[in-house]
């Protein structure tokens, strides 16, 4: 017959364990702390990711010119990750500032292509018109 977890046990110590657990007057096993952390890793540059990142977004919403320059950075910043002299847990953020810098870019020589252009094409029919 199986016990009855919520009734009182033989030995009048309250309620039975379920059946497959040991008894309360068993001892427990001790645990093991987890080790203490090291110091944090120090790096001889500071990083860039962040400069870099915001550089791209600003780039891409308010002034194309930015793009350029975030694409720089992401770019310094992946290349002196991958050397060790900055550190590693920024790299998707540098990635991201050099992606979204290239994307702003590609946007501004769009622009700059579309502008020179429209105003090659004025000034052809312009000098025309004039002829």
């Amino acid at each position: 017959m199986a016990m009855d977890p919520f009734e009182p046990d033989d030995r009048g110590q309250g309620f039975s364990e379920p059946s497959g657990t040991p008894p309360n007057d068993s001892p427990t096993p001790r645990q093991v702390p987890y080790p203490t952390p090291g110091p944090p890793a120090v790096y001889p540059e500071e990083s860039k990711a962040v400069i870099s990142l915001v550089l791209s977004i600003l780039g891409l919403v308010v002034c194309g010119v930015l793009s350029p320059v975030a694409w720089y950075y992401g770019h310094q910043e992946t290349e002196a990750i991958d050397a060790g002299r900055r550190d590693p847990s920024k790299r998707d953020m540098a990635t991201a500032g050099k992606v979204i810098g290239i994307i702003g870019t590609a946007i501004l020589a769009f622009i700059v292509l579309g502008v020179l252009l429209v105003v090659g094409i004025g000034i052809a029919s312009v000098s025309q018109g004039a002829s």
